[in-house]
């Protein structure tokens, strides 16, 4: 660390309590602030800084403002694009902003939950369980709370009760000029932005969130034997068009998975996941999938169980974690036959084309068929830019391990990423918190970009949210 870094790293250390502690490369605590889902997105800080209260983090932003030092925040370390949470010069993570405070009305009964941004939704999850409530958010283990929310945040429970930030009560946010200001709807713009605006006004420390009854689920994965795919397209289409329970949700991963010892490109398989928010699950709700056949060496694992189990079961983390990673994605106004066709396609017969040119251990195209009343539940946001329609989200994921193949694995994805959007109707629209980094803003937020921008401006005169990566207005 040379003499420049040494000096921050002392200033900050003494402006700040001992609620808060900085650790310098080689610690386990720096370990994990750099650590990242996927290595490609991690990068080597000057040192990490865990702010341990909302009035220490206004001092560490404020020294970062005047000394204008590259920084970043970090709340689960989910981002997928190198840079967005990760930085090679000082690392905030909010690992010790792990709150969770059940708030009671007049009558005793709980109908908001107070929660800090360094959690995990899935933490969340296990200490709601006992309560028999829930909140809308993360769909897999491991996601934290400020990235998922701040972009939006689809659930397993949004075909009842919209998006994650359609079910944000209050913010607490650290401003840029160090301010901690709390934020409700009677905030106009900053509400506005906030939500879906990612951290372009300032870091989320505290948010408070409606909670639902929460009962046993049923659900679990079904992985689906590539043979069988035609049969998946069509109950998917199904579903898709046909579907008037809004307590069911299936999310459909078309996928190539390669094993990293093998050479060929790999086996055709598809991980289903089906959730009822239901102990018992009606008859014919998912019953084309349930005939679907299934890979032997991967065992069905549908069941009645807690939503916190359910949750926890996905194994988002094995075949994915550890490996370089890009997400992107497309938003369309409606699922047809011929587009879960094209999306099956890609991965059966186009990628399969390539032969041995296909260096990667996970590819994925995911349909995410949603209730038509997504978007109803909420005011007037950043995302999505417009909610007087639907947008369906289609996922596209790739997993790889040789940094030699960045370049080629983000150009194969944009290229899928064009052949869909050529046959799938609709526009340019992409889901932010799965899209690449080069991803112009007007994919994400339409018309909204001009008031976003305006907005950034007012709260951030000294512009020390460019200091740090992602999306800017």
């Amino acid at each position: 660390m040379t003499s420049q870094n040494n000096d921050i790293y002392q200033e900050i250390a003494n402006a700040v309590s001992d609620e808060t502690e900085l650790f310098r490369p080689d610690t386990q605590q720096y370990e994990e602030a750099i650590r990242h889902w996927g290595k490609s997105s991690s990068e080597y800080a000057l040192f990490s800084v865990e702010p341990g209260t909302a009035e220490d983090l206004a001092a560490i932003l404020c020294i970062l403002a005047a000394k204008r030092v590259q920084w970043a925040v970090k709340s689960g370390g989910h981002a997928t694009n190198r840079g967005f949470s990760s930085t090679s010069g000082v690392q905030i993570f909010m690992n010790r902003f792990k709150q969770i405070t059940l708030n009671k009305d007049a009558n005793k009964d709980v109908k908001t939950v107070t929660v800090g941004t360094g959690l995990t939704w899935d933490e969340i999850y296990d200490e709601l369980t006992p309560q028999n409530l829930n909140v809308v958010g993360g769909r897999v283990p491991g996601v934290g709370v400020g990235g998922l929310l701040l972009g939006g945040g689809y659930s397993w429970l949004t075909s009842q009760y919209g998006l994650a930030i359609d079910n944000v009560k209050q913010f607490e946010v650290v401003l840029p000029n160090g301010q901690i200001k709390t934020v409700t709807e009677a905030d106009n713009d900053l509400w506005f932005g906030l939500r879906g605006g990612l951290n372009n006004f300032g870091i989320v420390t505290v948010v408070t969130l409606a909670t639902y009854p929460q009962g046993q689920i049923w659900g679990g994965i079904k992985y689906v034997d590539g043979q069988d795919f035609d049969a998946l397209t069509a109950a998917v289409t199904n579903f898709a068009q046909n579907n008037q329970d809004r307590r069911a949700s299936i999310l459909p991963v078309y996928s190539i998975l390669r094993a990293p010892w093998e050479t060929r490109q790999g086996a055709m398989l598809a991980n289903l996941m089906l959730f009822y928010d239901g102990a018992e699950l009606p008859a014919g709700v998912f019953q084309e999938f349930m005939d679907l056949k299934e890979v032997p060496v991967l065992p069905t694992d549908l069941k009645t169980r807690t939503f916190a189990n359910f949750v926890s079961s996905i194994p988002a983390n094995n075949w994915l974690q550890g490996d370089r990673v890009a997400f992107h994605s497309l938003l369309v106004p409606e699922i047809r036959r011929e587009h879960v066709q094209e999306i099956q396609n890609i991965i059966t017969v186009r990628i399969a084309a390539l032969g041995g040119r296909w260096p990667f251990q996970f590819t994925a195209l995911e349909v995410q068929p949603f209730d038509a009343s997504l978007y109803t539940y909420g005011a007037d946001s950043a995302f999505p830019p417009k909610r007087d329609s639907p947008l369906y989200p289609i996922g596209i994921y790739w997993s790889w391990k040789d940094s030699a193949e960045d370049q080629y694995a983000w150009d194969t994805v944009r290229r899928v990423a064009d052949r869909l959007r050529n046959i799938l109707p609709g526009d340019e629209s992409v889901y932010v918190n799965y899209a690449l980094a080069d991803t112009p803003l007007e994919a994400m937020y339409g018309d909204n970009v001009e008031r976003l921008h305006d907005i950034r401006v007012q709260y951030d005169s000294s512009n020390l949210m460019s200091l740090t990566g992602g999306f800017r207005f």
